[in-house]
């Protein structure tokens, strides 16, 4: 074995030298040249990114050129193209159906009734009201009224105001029933089917008419058995004085806008309009609770469960003390699973509004486990 030689030694140093001369000697073999690997590395990373570039580029390009091409359609940035173009269309400005067109001319400013002489400008008008048939009812909201409720006149768009001659408070909803003894306007058509989202609607007062969208039905989670809470909600917000109305494409009045744009659906007061007809006033049915829709919650510990649970925000009443429900024997945290032996399927305002008060009223109840079915005769509010 050879002696190993130090690398500083000066022998050492005299080996290395001499290979460099060898290496450098005109004629002989070239130093072979050491393989680039980070440049070259680099080089693919710039080509891979401008690649993709292109790529990307020309994509794109496609789709917009293409909008119908069978590349739109598996393009993951085409529906940016299809939002734009809903969003540009939305406000464009719709012919007016005739339906709805004779609506502008059927309303009633309602005002404070200023005498013989008084003159109505539009500042005048605190809202509107809607004629129900010719014997002169109409039917607005508490809102629309004039802050002095004891001397209001309706005002026609061409005419004389007319005094108002009787007043009917709904006492389930915010809807007001107004008597005159003259209206020359046509009667509005009512619509009889509930409201959908989506559904298209025009908003009407008595100058002008546009187009909006119901967006969806917003209620209390603790729903009352004796008052109506929920309403709909508008694509957009509307700027119209409250009891201005809101009609279908037919021509059909479906709701009347309240405070904060909502829509008070005109389906709530269905009953109650007949009774204000025939006999100019209503008796609505009461049971005296609160309850949940257990199929509409979605933090109940049990998801299987079923019915309508009765109980309360805090602060407020589940069981109204000596109304038909607590005289029957219903407590905070039964669960309502039957009304007269049919499965509860809507909100507990809906089923009771079904029936005249007086009824009595069968409930199926699930306590603690236990079923039981207790009766209660339903009690009445209203003049």
């Amino acid at each position: 074995m050879q002696p190993r030689t130090s690398p500083t030694s000066p022998k050492a140093r005299t080996t290395q030298d001499a290979m460099a001369k060898v290496w450098a000697e005109e004629g002989q073999m070239q130093q072979p040249a050491r393989t680039p690997w980070g440049k070259m590395a680099l080089i693919v990373v710039v080509l891979s990114l401008a690649m993709s570039v292109v790529i990307v580029t020309g994509l794109g390009w496609a789709v917009h050129r293409y909008p119908d091409s069978w590349l739109a359609r598996f393009a993951p940035f085409s529906t940016m193209t299809t939002t734009t173009v809903i969003q540009q269309t939305k406000d464009i400005p719709v012919a007016i159906p005739t339906g709805v067109q004779a609506f502008v001319n059927a309303g009633y400013g309602l005002a404070q009734n200023l005498g013989a002489k008084g003159i109505y400008a539009s500042s005048d008008i605190s809202g509107f009201a809607w004629p129900l048939n010719s014997a002169g009812w109409l039917v607005s909201l508490s809102g629309a009224w004039p802050t002095d409720v004891k001397s209001v006149v309706v005002v026609p768009l061409v005419g004389q105001p007319q005094a108002v001659t009787a007043t009917v408070v709904d006492p389930a909803t915010p809807f007001v029933f107004l008597k005159t003894s003259d209206i020359s306007a046509n009667p509005v058509s009512l619509v009889s089917s509930e409201l959908k989202a989506g559904q298209r609607v025009w908003i009407v007062t008595t100058t002008t008419a546009f187009s909006r969208q119901l967006v969806s039905a917003q209620s209390p989670r603790w729903q009352s058995s004796d008052h109506y809470s929920t309403t709909w909600s508008l694509d957009a917000t509307v700027t119209v004085p409250v009891g201005s109305a809101v009609v279908d494409v037919d021509g059909k009045l479906v709701g009347i806008v309240g405070s904060e744009s909502r829509v008070w659906p005109i389906t709530s007061i269905a009953d109650a309009v007949k009774q204000v007809v025939q006999t100019g006033a209503i008796h609505r049915p009461t049971l005296g609770i609160s309850a949940l829709n257990l199929s509409a919650a979605t933090s109940m510990s049990d998801p299987n469960a079923t019915g309508l649970l009765v109980g309360a925000e805090t602060g407020q009443t589940a069981v109204v003390a000596k109304g038909p429900a607590d005289k029957a024997g219903v407590q905070s945290g039964d669960i309502i699973t039957e009304l007269d032996g049919q499965a509860v399927t809507a909100d507990i305002f809906s089923l009771v509004s079904k029936y005249q008060p007086g009824d009595a009223l069968k409930i199926g109840i699930l306590r603690q486990g236990t079923t039981k079915e207790l009766t209660a005769k339903l009690g009445t509010s209203g003049l």
